[in-house]
């Protein structure tokens, strides 16, 4: 109890200082990059005029010199967070994607989502027990759920809360709400299901009579739970080592203002109080002679039988809930319980000015129609190796062509001599023995017989006998040869002929393709670049969107630096996803070098880090390097900052605190914090 009030304490002060920042944040304002657009043109002043009739400000640099078209970078900037730029990529016409659609994107996505889907079904299926039986924390956690609710094709809508309680038996259903559900809504999901299958704040002392119980240590059908939850919390309290490291960074920046330092401190901060509280708990559970925090903290290969007690204790459904990722939640909601009141006078409140939000709030569904351009570390690593393997040789057209056609007439030469011989084993194998032949291994067979006779006769020893013999076997054993088939000598000929002919295929399909790469055919320029990263919440899709380009004409079209006149594209794509990083701001700068980008953001090639060559592939030889980067701030953004902060979401963090009710949402979490179960 003592441990749980220094836990409410510490998050009262962080919210009183996080309440209290808020109105400060408005003495400096962050002007964060809104929006890209490219122009192409005959001459510079043409190509810069149209992207400043157009409302952007112009990165004074052709991207494209010396080349029959200008082009230009323009961008737009904003003082809301909510329409920030988050990253911005590069892709260049053979950089490494597929054209795919929304089903196979999902099928491949399945390996990835069935196992928590899995986990899903054995907690609302507790859920909806526990629901039944009238227990407080279900029918809180579905009163909930139902703030979102899911459409089907029909237009017919289920709340997610009716949802739970008749959990789809089908994987695919709720994989497709994985998929393409708004990030922070899914969150809250899920930590409304842990909620859903607390059983009344009994849980962290089943936790300690476990631990005490030496017969729980012996039960390795654990192991495998076990060694998951000791993951989730390592990965727990790294994210709790870096918000500290977060905190530390921006209140250190020389370049931030106070008002600014003290926005972007208000997530960490809110991380770091929100995961303090399951640090709280792992303190308040004894491990040997210390506790579970400090275990973890002096350990870094730790034991997983340390963690058989979780296991013994949780019901299927709280473990079902802990190894995808909400073991903080499950502990928590079965440590201390909320005022009846209070909770009712939020939920009543929430339920009067709410309106429930779909699961795919904010899901761009037009990205699911239709052709998609998507891209990954695999389809990038196999793209560059089939560009490399063929034609790497020497690095000009002729060159390369002359080391493939060498290996064509090898392939041809080794093919011939492997058929010669080949068509001699065939002709032995279709022979019949000539008279002449036969007459002459006769007469062979007689001189050895009669050396044989002379030599075994004790006077009269023949000299060099057995070279003799030798000789004469050799002269039979060579006509018999030309009407013998050698296995071996068909086996390697065979051998000979395949390789020759994959040689020839070999120099036959390189030099095509070195054509190709020296003389490409333009392909066109996809409008989305969907990419696949890993986050906290397992891996997601994230859509980038092509950085169209102005033309003379007044149309508009995917924008390529080489301005379409060179020997590949390079196209630009932008996101504004929060997944994808901090806000970006909009200052632009060319830099010098790939790495010489400092502080700020480069814009790289999808899966690099160093800074793209906006001028590459293009028809003029020994041209500059232009490299691009913009400013960042330490500000993050939510899935949907209008995504609603209810009770149940005391982890979800992100939309309240950007917009703005971060004191009140913090502070009715904490309010489910105060009452605990009547003590003995």
């Amino acid at each position: 109890m003592k441990l749980l009030k220094v836990l409410i304490s510490m998050i009262l002060v962080v919210t009183m200082c996080m309440t209290m920042m808020m109105p400060a944040s408005a003495g400096r304002v962050t002007y964060y990059l809104s929006d890209l657009k490219m122009a192409e043109a005959a001459t510079e002043d043409e190509a810069k005029k149209m992207l400043t009739d157009a409302g952007f400000t112009v990165l004074d640099k052709n991207l494209n010199p010396g080349a029959d078209k200008a082009v230009y970078l323009g961008y737009k900037k904003s003082k809301n967070v909510d329409d920030a730029i988050t990253d911005v990529k590069v892709m260049n016409m053979n950089g490494g994607f597929n054209i795919s659609d929304y089903e196979t994107i999902f099928e491949e996505a399945m390996d990835t989502y069935s196992s928590e889907v899995n986990n899903i079904r054995i907690a609302a299926n507790e859920f909806a027990a526990n629901y039944k039986a009238g227990k407080k924390e279900a029918l809180n956690a579905y009163r909930q759920l139902n703030y979102y609710y899911v459409e089907n094709d029909k237009g017919v809508k289920t709340n997610m809360g009716d949802y739970m309680l008749n959990f789809p038996a089908d994987n695919k259903d709720f994989a497709d709400i994985l998929l393409k559900g708004n990030p922070n809504i899914l969150n809250n999901i899920r930590i409304l299901l842990s909620m859903g299958v607390a059983d009344g704040g009994d849980l962290i002392e089943r936790i300690k009579a476990s631990v005490a119980d030496e017969s729980v240590y012996t039960k390795d059908m654990y192991f495998d739970k076990a060694k998951e939850l000791t993951g989730k919390i390592q990965q727990l309290l790294k994210m709790l080592d870096e918000a500290r490291a977060e905190i530390e960074e921006i209140e250190a920046d020389p370049d931030m203002t106070q008002e600014e330092k003290e926005l972007a401190l208000i997530l960490p901060q809110y991380t770091l109080s929100l995961i303090l509280s399951l640090d709280v708990i792992l303190k308040s559970i004894p491990c040997g002679d210390t506790n579970y925090s400090d275990y973890f903290a002096s350990t870094a290969d730790p034991d997983y039988k340390k963690l058989y007690p979780f296991v013994d204790a949780m019901t299927e459904g709280q473990i079902a809930m802990a190894v995808s990722g909400q073991i903080h939640s499950v502990l928590v909601y079965n440590a201390v319980e909320m005022s009846d009141e209070e909770l009712e006078a939020e939920l009543t409140e929430l339920e009067e000015t709410y309106d429930p939000k779909s699961v795919y709030f904010g899901t761009d569904m037009n990205l699911l129609e239709g052709a998609v351009a998507v891209t990954s570390d695999a389809i990038r690593e196999e793209a560059a190796t089939g560009n490399q393997w063929f034609a790497c040789f020497t690095g000009n057209m002729a060159g390369d062509i002359s080391i493939s056609s060498l290996i064509g007439v090898g392939g041809i030469a080794l093919t011939g001599v492997s058929a010669h011989f080949l068509m001699k084993q065939f002709s032995a194998s279709h022979s019949v023995m000539t008279a002449k032949d036969a007459d002459s291994i006769a007469t062979l067979q007689r001189v050895m017989k009669n050396l044989e006779f002379n030599n075994s006769n004790a006077v009269m020893k023949v000299e060099n006998y057995a070279q003799r013999i030798d000789k004469l076997q050799g002269q039979i054993d060579a006509i018999n040869a030309k009407y013998q088939v050698s296995t071996s000598t068909v086996v390697f000929s065979s051998l000979g002929v395949a390789a020759g002919l994959a040689m020839i295929a070999f120099s036959v399909y390189s030099i095509v393709k070195i054509v190709d790469k020296y003389n490409p055919k333009y392909t066109k320029i996809p409008s989305n670049m969907v990419d696949t990263v890993s986050t906290a919440n397992g891996n997601r899709f994230i859509n980038y969107t092509v950085v169209n380009s102005l033309c003379a004409d007044g149309t508009e079209k995917p924008g390529d630096t080489n301005g379409y006149s060179g020997k590949q594209w390079n196209a630009i794509y932008y996101t504004k996803s929060f997944e994808a990083g901090k806000c970006m701001t909009s200052t632009g700068y060319f830099i010098d070098s790939a790495e010489n980008f400092g502080k700020y953001t480069p814009v790289a090639g999808f899966g690099t880090k160093n800074c793209y060559d906006l001028n590459s592939f293009n028809d003029n030889e020994n041209t500059e390097n232009i490299f691009v980067a913009f400013g960042n701030s330490n500000n993050k953004k939510s899935a949907e900052t209008s995504v609603p902060t209810v009770i149940g979401s005391m982890f979800a963090y992100g939309a309240m605190a950007i917009s703005g009710v971060a004191g009140m949402g913090l502070g009715m979490c904490i309010m489910s914090l105060i009452k605990r179960k009547k003590e003995s």
